[in-house]
């Protein structure tokens, strides 16, 4: 997978799963995503996504990419956070260049989901 922002490519390490089998039959999609909590971008996908074995975690990390099946919300972090007591679905890790990126845009970002 690989993401588009601003114009630059970004490689995504995926984790094998039928999340990211899900997100894969979706590309290329464009997404509106909006800066929250001071850690992330989120946006909502066009269709729920399948979960089928994706590891869950409450601790999200600079560079990693998730998905909160509560509101079908795709997720970039830009920066380490606990979350708990929510819990969101790895999808992976991004080029570390990203995070950094992401950290200095503004309250909205157009990504597209790139096979």
């Amino acid at each position: 997978m690989q993401l588009k922002i601003n114009g630059q490519l970004y490689s995504v390490s995926e984790e094998k799963s039928g999340l990211t089998e899900s997100i894969s039959r979706l590309s290329p999609c464009s997404l509106v995503l909006s800066r929250s909590a001071g850690h992330e971008y989120y946006g909502t996908l066009p269709e729920p996504a399948d979960v089928t074995g994706a590891r869950k975690t409450a601790h999200v990390e600079a560079g990693g990419i998730y998905y909160f099946q509560a509101w079908n919300a795709f997720s970039l972090n830009f920066k380490d956070m606990d979350i708990e007591p929510y819990q969101v679905h790895v999808i992976g890790k991004a080029d570390a260049a990203l995070a950094e990126v992401l950290a200095s845009c503004g309250k909205s970002i157009d990504v597209d989901i790139l096979r």
